[in-house]
C-alpha cells in the first residue's frame, strides 16, 4: 500500500463535536453570544445536528442559561443547504420578538448589515466584512468548525405575518461559535505507524 484514503469523522476523530468558544466579533469570549446560540439550538423542532447538541449540552453547565427559559418560541425557519442558515423567533415576557439566526460564516455575513462591537451597534463596512471573514478563516486553519450568529428585533407589523427566509435580512452580527471534533487517542499512533511504513494518508 502506498496511499491510504480515509474519512475523518468517526475514523480519525471521535465524532463528538464540542463547543469550544463563544466569541464576539473581535474574538473575545461573550456570554451573550452563548445565550443567543442556546435559544436558537434549544428551540429547534427539527433533528438537531451535532453542533446544536454541543451548544445545548454546553449551555446546561453555563451560568445564566436558566434565566432564558421564560422565552417562548414563536416560529422557525429551518436550515437548508442553499441558505446554510437556521432562524428561530423567540418572544420574551414583554412580548418583544427576536429573530436569532446562525449558520455558515459567509452566508451569515451576507445577510448582516450591522455588527455589535464594544456594546455599540455599527454599520458593517466592506472592510470589516473582509476582516471578519479572515478571522473566521483563521479559526478554520486552527482546526475549528465555525458558525456565525446574528439577530434582529422584529417590528410589530412583522410579528403579525408568517416568518420565512425573507426575514433574514439586516441582521446584527453578534459573533462566532467554534467547535472541535477531538481526535481519537489511537489516531496519532496509527498515522505515525503508516508513515514509518511509507504509507501516505489522505483525508477524504
Amino acid at each position: 500500500m502506498d496511499i491510504l484514503c480515509t474519512d475523518k469523522t468517526g475514523t480519525l476523530t471521535q465524532d463528538r463535536i464540542i463547543l469550544e468558544q463563544h466569541l464576539d466579533v473581535n474574538g473575545h469570549v461573550d456570554e451573550q453570544v452563548l445565550h443567543l446560540a442556546w435559544l436558537n439550538s434549544f428551540h429547534q423542532d427539527g433533528m438537531k445536528n451535532l453542533m446544536d447538541r454541543a451548544i445545548v449540552h454546553f449551555g446546561e453547565q453555563a451560568p445564566g442559561i436558566d434565566t432564558l427559559r421564560h422565552y417562548t418560541k414563536i416560529d422557525e425557519v429551518p436550515f437548508d443547504f442553499i441558505r446554510r442558515r437556521l432562524s428561530i423567533v423567540v418572544q420574551d415576557q414583554a412580548q418583544n420578538q427576536l429573530l436569532i439566526c446562525k449558520g455558515a460564516v459567509e452566508e451569515m455575513i451576507s445577510v448582516c448589515s450591522q455588527i455589535e462591537e464594544h456594546g455599540q451597534i455599527q454599520p458593517l463596512s466592506e472592510v470589516r466584512r473582509n476582516e471578519l471573514l479572515a478571522l473566521a478563516n483563521d479559526y478554520n486553519q486552527q482546526g475549528f468548525r465555525v458558525l456565525a450568529l446574528g439577530v434582529r428585533e422584529l417590528t410589530e407589523q412583522e410579528c403579525q405575518t408568517p416568518f420565512s427566509a425573507r426575514d433574514e435580512h439586516d441582521l446584527i452580527l453578534r459573533g462566532f461559535l467554534t467547535f472541535l471534533d477531538p481526535p481519537k487517542e489511537s489516531a496519532e499512533k496509527a498515522i505515525a505507524a503508516l508513515r514509518e511504513n511509507g504509507v501516505e494518508v489522505k483525508v477524504l
